[in-house]
Order: structure tokens, then sequence, then C-alpha cells
């Protein structure tokens, strides 16, 4: 593995490119010139270690959005054992964090407390499920569906039916080795790129395209597979989208169905969920 360096659009560039360096203007640099990719443009640094570590270098202040997004979905393939991560300032420290999850989880904490993004962006109310039944429409539908069939797993095995009633807003998540994994997801998201739907299907929950986010949903996700029944809930959020370079804040109400394909062990879940209200906030 050669040394890589991420750029602001998602491209994975060798360290020591000259084409990389003729595009800036800087062909000849006179200064660190990873450093500056690195502190002042957002890229990110990714460096094959010995005994098969990985080294990231990113700024979480000046971090891209999109050269994260695609940074992570690398990683996740290669999938390092070992990632020492080195974030420049003051008091900078090397961290070394044992695969793939942890540093994901540990990059979006880094990032989220540098541009402000935290649990006061995500905002969560739960309804009692009997609210359905007053408002109707696609969510109680579906819930009707979940009653008629006992909560079977084959009722909500095709992707097709759920499409249409939900216009595309739905996930499955299994239950693999202790985690929430991604099976199926819909095209209907607002925050969810083609790229990133494209290579959902194995994943975490947690690891969204907005990290932050991924790992505050996680949470409801947990509670339903430990209570086994449905949950509905009403949830307001901000919410990065790195496909696209911006934010955008969503108000839409989500219900979560467990469902079984072996009743004696621990349920797989549905979530669906219907648009309030929706719109980029830069």
């Amino acid at each position: 593995m050669r040394t890589l360096v991420y750029d602001d659009r998602g491209e994975a560039w060798p360290a020591q490119s000259r084409t990389l360096r003729v595009e800036l203007g800087c062909p000849t640099a006179d200064f660190d010139f990873l450093a500056y990719l690195v502190d002042t443009l957002g890229f990110i640094l990714v460096q094959p270690l010995p005994n098969g570590a990985t080294r990231i270098r990113l700024a979480p202040a000046a971090v891209s959005p999109i050269a994260l997004g695609a940074m992570l979905f690398d990683l996740a393939d290669s999938g390092p054992e070992r990632i020492v991560l080195s974030c420049p300032g003051e008091g900078c420290t090397d961290e070394l964090i044992a695969g793939v999850g942890p540093a994901t989880r540990r990059i979006a904490q880094l990032v989220a407390a540098q541009d402000g993004s935290s649990d006061s962006t995500f905002h969560n109310q739960r309804l009692a499920i009997d609210v359905l039944a007053a408002t109707g429409g696609p969510l109680f539908a579906l819930w009707q569906h979940w009653l008629a069939s006992s909560g079977r797993g084959a009722q909500f095995a095709s992707r097709e039916p759920l499409n249409r009633l939900l216009a595309g807003r739905f996930m499955l998540m299994r239950p693999v080795d202790g985690r929430l994994v991604i099976a199926e997801v819909g095209s209907g998201y607002l925050s969810f790129g083609a790229r990133w739907c494209a290579q959902a299907a194995g994943r975490p929950v947690e690891e969204q395209p907005d990290y932050s986010f991924g790992l505050w949903t996680r949470q409801f996700f947990e509670m339903a597979t430990r209570d086994r029944e449905p949950r509905l809930d009403d949830i307001d959020a901000v919410i990065r989208r790195p496909h696209h370079d911006d934010r955008v804040r969503v108000h839409y109400r989500r219900l979560v169905l467990p469902f079984w394909d072996d009743p004696l062990g621990p349920p797989s879940l549905l979530s669906a969920s219907t648009v309030v209200d929706a719109r980029a906030v830069g």
C-alpha cells in the first residue's frame, strides 16, 4: 500500500504525485507540502506502517467531509487491525486504535467537537405507537402489516414493496456478532449519497455519511432490539451530507419494527420514515 492523500473531491493521490502539486500551484514547494494539505486544505494523509498498521493524519477543524467519507470507505475495505490517528495542532499526540470501527467513532468525536456538531443538533421525541392510527399514511400501513404477520422476517424480505410504500425511506438491519449491520437501504434518504448506498450493505449501522448522526441513531436501534417491540419517534436533526459538502435539517417521523427469522434469536430491524420538513442549512 502506498501513502495516499485524499482531496476535497474524494480522490486519492499518491503522496508524491507531481500532478497534484501542479494542480494546486505548488510544483516546487519550498515548505512542508503534505502538512499544508492536511492543516490548511483539509485533505487526509493515509500512510502504511510496519506490521499491518495504518497512520491517518487529519485536522478535525479543517477536514473536508468529502475527503473524510472517501477515506473511511476505503479504510473499511482495507480493514487494518491497528490505526494510528494523528491530529496536528497544539499538544498533538498519536492515538493507537484497534480496528476500523473504533477509529471511525473516534474521528467522528473529534470532528464533532470542532464543528459544534453534537447531540444538541439531534432531537428525538418518542411517541405512543397508537399515534399511527390517528395519522394514517404509509407508516400506519406498515405497522398494520407487521401486526398481521406477527413480525415474521419473510414478510420484509422484498425491497420493491418497501420502496413503493415508503418512497425509498427504509433500512433493514440485522444483528451480526453483537452489532447491528445494514442489510438493505432504500434510495429515498436526503442524507445518503449514491456511493454510500451502493456500499452500505454489511456496514455497521453507525457508519453513515454523517458519522456523528450515525452514532446517535444507533442507540435507538439498540433500544428497539433490546425491548423487542415497535418504536415510533419524531426526530429533528441537522445532518452533514459529504457528497454535497453541506448540511440539511430534516424533521421526520420514524417507525422501527423488530422482526424474526428465528423467534429464539435476536430480532432484525426495519426502520422506515416519512419526512415532515427538510431544508438545506449550508
